[in-house]
């Protein structure tokens, strides 16, 4: 009977292990997951980053081009408006063609001014959305932290737990040991 007693504690000891070592495997796994995860959010945010970048340096090219048509225009707009009575009259054709390319800057400027627009809104969009990727890196990371801890503090407890049962148990096969060995002596003697 003590034998068996002692083989079943052996093998209770044992399950613990295995179930020590399947929790730390799974464990390792989730925090595997989690850190993919954490990777490809980065990737994301550099990415995100980049864009921006490019979208910033293309609204300053877009921002300089639009000044100088807009200097452009102004300076027509000025040499236009002055006259001097020493000044020949223009051929027929040129006031037209003059008309047609400040029409067309016009245009292109008012293009240019929506573009700029919708270029600063798409990088105050790009702006916000690297601002919640990088709130969910960091909400991920604080979820990952606290798995970890609470997964951490429950198999210290668990273990804790079979570590005082094993002592219980070994503490009772040492008395039945006692006890056994004290029955063999005493029948040795009579």
């Amino acid at each position: 009977m003590t034998w068996k007693w002692s083989r079943n504690f052996w093998l209770s000891g044992t399950e613990t292990l295995e179930l020590a070592a399947r929790i730390g495997q799974s464990l390792l796994h989730r925090n595997h997951l989690l850190q993919e995860r954490n990777e490809a959010l980065e990737e994301q945010l550099a990415q995100a980053l980049d864009q921006v970048h490019q979208l910033q340096h293309e609204l300053s090219k877009k921002d300089e081009l639009l000044r100088m048509v807009a200097s452009a225009s102004e300076e027509s707009e000025t040499d236009s408006s002055v006259s001097t009575p020493l000044r020949q009259p223009l051929p027929p054709g040129t006031t037209a063609a003059a008309l047609s390319q400040l029409e067309y800057l016009q245009s292109k400027l008012q293009e240019l001014e929506e573009e700029n627009l919708s270029l600063r809104s798409e990088a105050c969009q790009l702006k916000s959305d690297t601002i919640t990727y990088e709130e969910k890196e960091q909400q991920l990371v604080s979820d990952c932290v606290k798995e970890l801890r609470e997964s951490n503090s429950q198999m210290i407890v668990e273990l804790q737990h079979r570590v005082k049962e094993l002592a219980l148990e070994k503490e009772e096969l040492r008395i039945h040991l006692q006890a056994s060995k004290t029955l063999r002596d005493s029948s040795q003697q009579s």
